[in-house]
């Protein structure tokens, strides 16, 4: 959201500028545009000490730390243009944002609230208040903030995608589900959008919502190899392996290194056709990149034939294949794990309208062992809400 470049003289307020102060802002501006943020820090702290009572050169060097993710810094930058350009709305927005990213939501909270004081009517600071409620585990306040900013501005569709995530954290999966629906009405080509809304029908616990979106959307759109994917998952979840067969197969065929679609086909391949598979998956998988997601699925699946085809030394050397790559592009931090699972033990599950102290369920298991599919399961029951 922070201001592009055609922002750095929105603040400068003056009807005439010195030649020099042209020149040294132009030159803030070609830096950042040429990626040179550090640079463009130091010369817009040059025309700060030159021109004192200029906004557009304390703003620049906010710009360009924000750039850089020095989002505290870009912070204090943002407040010393306020000092000189009060009413600067942009700006404004930009130290409530930078407040955000920097971790400092009270402050952000606080600053927002002065802000709308003055005018309610900007969905720019109820957005970035629903950000802020968001990172701090609050989706209950989040959403009545999400909600004012798209009421504002309902053809903003950055408001629109703020509703909807804050609806789906604040267990409001049905009204999500709508809400994404909409989404996917003014953008028909993000398939995500779909996928999102069909995700929102699982979490309801409807499955057959769910498979009514995704096989809706195929017809509209002749379905990507994502979305294709997403309905043989889904089928997967009812139990319907043909049907899941049948779309892990056209997912593969739209897209030859889709990893997930041939570890599919790998789990529900028939003996007497396993053998067939593993020759194609072979050459297939020559194709795909040696260290990603992709390569490391079509390894695991390479094993999965190879078990069914009694080949004990492919399947030992895809094993390794598959998890060499795992293990590369997620290392394992021990510490870190333990603080994680030790920070999610330590949440209160308690809401404000229910005094019951609700129990956390914790899913542990291997890659591609169904840990997901197990917490849709769980998660479909009505007493029951997925933290992800």
């Amino acid at each position: 959201m922070h201001l592009g470049l055609s922002g750095l003289n929105t603040h400068v307020g003056m009807p005439l500028m010195a030649r020099s102060e042209k020149q040294l802002l132009a030159k803030t501006a070609q830096q950042m545009s040429a990626g040179k943020f550090s640079s463009a820090v130091k010369t817009a702290q040059i025309g700060m000490k030159s021109y004192p009572k200029s906004p557009a050169f304390c703003s620049a060097a906010g710009l360009a730390s924000a750039q850089m993710g020095l989002h505290k810094k870009a912070a204090d930058y943002f407040v010393r243009t306020l000092s000189v350009a009060a009413n600067s709305v942009e700006t404004q927005d930009n130290l409530v944002q930078a407040l955000v990213l920097a971790g400092d939501v009270d402050k952000a909270l606080a600053y927002s609230s002065k802000f709308l004081a003055a005018d309610s009517n900007r969905d720019a600071q109820h957005y970035l208040r629903a950000m802020a409620y968001l990172q701090i585990g609050r989706p209950d306040l989040a959403e009545p903030e999400a909600a004012r900013a798209h009421k504002i501005a309902p053809t903003k569709m950055r408001n629109l995608k703020m509703l909807a995530e804050t609806q789906s954290a604040a267990g409001f999966y049905e009204d999500a589900a709508t809400t994404y629906a909409n989404l996917a009405k003014l953008h028909p080509d993000e398939t995500q959008l779909v996928i999102e809304q069909s995700n929102m029908h699982v979490r309801a616990g409807d499955i057959p919502g769910a498979k009514d979106v995704m096989t809706a959307a195929r017809e509209l759109r002749s379905g990507t190899a994502d979305m294709i994917g997403h309905l043989a998952n889904l089928h997967m979840m009812t139990g319907d392996a043909d049907a899941a067969e049948a779309c892990f197969v056209q997912q593969s065929d739209i897209d030859p290194v889709a990893g997930a679609a041939w570890f599919g086909r790998a789990s529900l391949a028939k003996t007497e056709t396993a053998e067939k598979l593993l020759v194609q998956l072979c050459q297939n998988a020559s194709q795909a990149s040696g260290n990603d997601h992709n390569s490391a699925l079509m390894h695991f699946g390479l094993a999965e034939l190879a078990r069914k085809t009694a080949d004990g030394s492919l399947e030992e050397s895809a094993l390794q294949t598959a998890n060499a790559i795992e293990a590369a592009r997620r290392p394992y931090d021990q510490r870190a794990a333990i603080a994680e699972i030790e920070q999610l033990c330590a949440i209160d599950f308690t809401t404000p309208n229910d005094a019951s102290q609700h129990q956390p369920i914790f899913i542990l298991g291997l890659p591609r062992s169904g840990t997901s599919l197990l917490e849709r399961m769980i998660g479909a029951h009505p007493d029951v809400t997925q933290l992800g």
